[in-house]
């Protein structure tokens, strides 16, 4: 985060409010704002095909819109294939599963006398797995644009995929598995007809998200705010068990951005952490100071970790945290001084 030389930045003690605040929704459609929407192109059967998403990121179980547009057809019709994979929730292990299957589906586009042709689809984004050590705001998904036939080759690699070997050592995929993730995300020499069908250029891979909600944090900060202005942003937390937590910690941090951090603004927060303990179905509110110094949407994100003896107990609590925005807008012009009239 940046050094703003900030002086007079001031904590504010926590407070014990009531569970209904953590019904709060505030900030969803600063959040579609949050980062740029992917676009790529493929070519497929001479033509060219333009796909967009038209958001970075969304809730989660809420549908992204891929638009494909494609120009230099022939004929009446293209068809199209999709795939969407979510985040199996093992990246970063020695040998990660295979990605969650989301959607498969051949979209056919109507082609006009020009050659040219649009089809806009929705895709709900659920059943991504949230890695929680890899302290991340986001689930991520991976839409996939090819020709059908990529696409059900893909598919069917799949559903025959499969890690074995783990109760006797390091697991591995079986043939089905390898030979998927290969296609899908280690690249390579390919031969045979998948040199063809997953070629340079005849695959666009766009980058979906969804944002981590954790029912016991609740994030309560304005929709816009003015550039270089101190606000306050408030979460509330709330110990879901039955039983006490102690050593907990609560961070708010500003990630700029889903997967590149250098995509978007940050902010000064004070403080960035907040230490506390909470009895069964307790809650508390915290209130943080936070002065952005660039206009643009600001990530926030507030998680919890236990340093505590009874963190099991709080699982739900620490598993994920929740992610909200605030638009930084510019500040108003200061109106002029009205001019002094007078007699000499």
């Amino acid at each position: 985060m940046r050094n703003l030389g900030l002086t007079a930045f001031v904590l504010t003690t926590c407070v014990l409010v009531p569970a209904a605040v953590h019904h709060l929704r505030a900030g969803h459609d600063q959040v579609l704002k949050f980062g740029a929407p992917d676009a790529q192109e493929l070519e497929l059967g001479g033509a060219t095909i333009h796909a967009k998403l038209d958001h970075a990121i969304v809730d989660p179980g809420e549908a992204i819109h891929l638009t494909l547009a494609a120009s230099g057809a022939t004929g009446k019709r293209l068809d199209v294939g999709v795939l969407v994979y979510g985040s199996s929730g093992s990246e970063g292990d020695r040998v990660p599963s295979p990605p969650v299957a989301v959607a498969h589906e051949t979209v056919r586009l109507p082609i006009d006398a020009s050659g040219n042709g649009t089809k806009e689809i929705a895709v709900a984004l659920r059943g991504a797995a949230f890695n929680q050590y890899m302290d991340t705001a986001f689930s991520h998904y991976t839409v996939l644009v090819m020709a059908p036939k990529a696409a059900d080759r893909l598919a069917l690699l799949h559903r025959r995929a499969q890690l074995i070997g783990g109760d006797e050592g390091i697991p591995y995929y079986n043939k089905s598995g390898e030979r998927f993730m290969q296609l899908y995300a280690w690249g390579g020499d390919l031969e045979g007809e998948d040199a063809k069908l997953f070629a340079e250029g005849a695959v666009a891979r766009l980058a979906a998200h969804t944002r981590s909600i954790n029912r016991a944090i609740a994030i309560e900060t304005p929709a816009t705010t003015a550039v270089g202005q101190v606000f306050t942003v408030a979460v509330v937390v709330k110990n879901p068990g039955k039983k006490a937590a102690t050593g907990l910690e609560l961070s708010l941090d500003t990630p700029a951005g889903v997967l590149d951090e250098s995509e978007g603004i940050s902010a000064l927060v004070m403080p960035d952490t907040a230490t506390f303990d909470l009895a069964a179905g307790e809650s508390r509110r915290f209130e943080f100071r936070v002065m952005p110094d660039e206009v643009g949407v600001l990530g926030l994100h507030a998680r919890v970790t236990c340093n505590g003896d009874e963190c099991e107990a709080v699982d739900a609590l620490t598993s994920s945290g929740t992610f909200d925005a605030t638009e930084i807008v510019p500040a108003k012009a200061a109106d002029p001084a009205p001019a002094i009239i007078g007699a000499k």
